[in-house]
């Protein structure tokens, strides 16, 4: 292992790569509709052939699949990376279908759930139809999402277990709660969807309180359970079962979370996942297996198991020859599995790809990724390439001034390409800027 250190905001951007460009803002480098696709999933193509086929398509899919949002997030990635209006327009009509088809009792639920309402398909079909939101900025899908999170919260009551302020596992048709009994994976996605929706300006949820509190308990619900090694329990009534698959799922989406908030404690976890999963997981003992008992629940063998420890890997400092190796180890474990490489970490937005891929597309990453932006007490911008930035045509390097009313940000990571925001302070200031990028992120060399 290779050690690089854990090192998340370090400083300014580099205003000598770039030159502003007086032209107008250039035009995102669109890849094809087929290349999209063959990312995501061939199988997909079938959507694309006309109006009918897709209701079609999608009746017939979420028969056999047992959650809603990958489907839309998956062909919102699609418009994100063609620009293609088709696309849109089958995440338009999915997301309908789903809202007429798929509530009970004003819920949504996957027919697996038979009507109860879980926290983990809640959370991770509405986290994925916000990501969705993300790419399309299709209002309808905000507004179901922040109703679906609203009636959640009036409906299924948080309540105190092992000191933490938590939501149970759910509710059953008849709306008798499940036990409160904390497992990893889902009181992180819970957390996941409610750092997207505090930290999304035009959200009705933006900087709310109420989910800022539910962040700090359902994540430190969830850390309760891992060890000083980093070892993550599987559940809170499997404490002996630590899980390689749900430590990389659970670790990805801490990662995620950790862009948002920047909290040391969370990054640490991170780190000490990674360092886990690496020692205790080589690729001669890739997974739990019967003969670990008790350290064994079940089978869980699939790619997903794998790549999933990526960010933790990042986290960790693990050695990026070695991540890549461990790519070719996986496809070659699982060579007929579509892989989705190239959007592994499609919203990680700190994990640059080419850290765990040779030959990555980087004109992906250049103009059709948006870096996040963060406005607090400073303004944070998490993005995997980054030359400068500009406020209010001035470039900025450490701090910014900020007039009363609207101030125009804009995050140049080509000469000629740039993202925008615009920043309305009630009072006038000064504020820090740092900034994630490629050369900096997670590396401290």
């Amino acid at each position: 292992m290779v050690w690089f250190g854990l090192v998340w905001f370090l400083g300014c951007s580099r205003t000598d790569n770039y030159i502003l460009s007086q032209e107008d803002k250039a035009e995102p480098n669109y890849i094809s509709v087929d290349e999209a696709l063959r990312m995501i999933q061939d199988k997909y193509k079938n959507a694309y052939l006309d109006y009918q086929f897709t209701f079609d398509y999608i009746s017939n899919f979420y028969e056999k699949e047992s959650y809603l949002g990958y489907f839309v997030r998956d062909i919102a990635v699609v418009y994100q990376l063609t620009g293609d209006e088709k696309a849109e327009m089958i995440v338009d009509h999915a997301f309908r279908f789903i809202c007429s088809q798929f509530k009970y009792k004003g819920r949504i639920i996957p027919l697996f759930a038979n009507k109860s309402w879980n926290r983990d398909a809640f959370a991770r079909d509405c986290r994925l139809f916000y990501e969705a939101y993300s790419y399309t900025h299709t209002p309808e899908i905000l507004i179901e999402v922040e109703q679906q999170l609203e009636l959640w919260c009036r409906e299924v009551k948080r309540d105190w277990h092992n000191g933490f302020l938590v939501f149970p596992y759910g509710m059953d048709p008849e709306d008798t709660y499940y036990d409160y009994l904390i497992d990893p994976n889902q009181n992180i996605v819970i957390a996941w969807l409610c750092s997207e929706l505090y930290w999304c300006s035009e959200s009705r949820f933006y900087k709310s309180a109420e989910l800022r509190n539910i962040v700090y308990n359902e994540v430190g619900a969830a850390l309760s359970l891992m060890d000083a090694s980093g070892r993550l329990s599987l559940a809170e009534h499997l404490s002996l079962v630590f899980d390689s698959n749900y430590g990389g799922y659970t670790s990805t989406m801490l990662y995620a979370i950790c862009q948002f908030w920047n909290e040391p404690v969370w990054i640490e976890a991170v780190r000490k996942m990674g360092n886990w999963l690496y020692t205790e997981f080589p690729q001669s003992h890739p997974w739990n297996t019967k003969e670990d008992y008790p350290n064994y629940s079940q089978d869980r063998f699939y790619p997903s198991n794998l790549t999933g420890r990526i960010p933790a890997f990042y986290a960790a400092g693990v050695d990026s020859g070695y991540t890549q190796n461990w790519i070719h180890f996986v496809e070659y474990k699982f060579p007929h599995e579509e892989l989705k490489l190239e959007l592994l970490t499609f919203n990680l937005k700190s994990l640059p790809s080419s850290y765990y891929l040779k030959n990555q597309n980087k004109k992906l990453f250049y103009t059709l990724i948006e870096p996040l932006i963060l406005l607090d007490e400073e303004i944070r911008i998490v993005g995997r390439y980054v030359g400068h930035i500009s406020v209010n045509e001035e470039i900025v390097n450490e701090s910014v001034f900020l007039k009363k009313g609207k101030n125009h940000l804009k995050v140049y990571v080509t000469e000629d390409f740039y993202f925008e925001k615009i920043i309305e302070m009630e009072d006038s200031c000064h504020m820090n800027v740092k900034i994630i990028d490629e050369n900096h992120s997670l590396f401290a060399l």
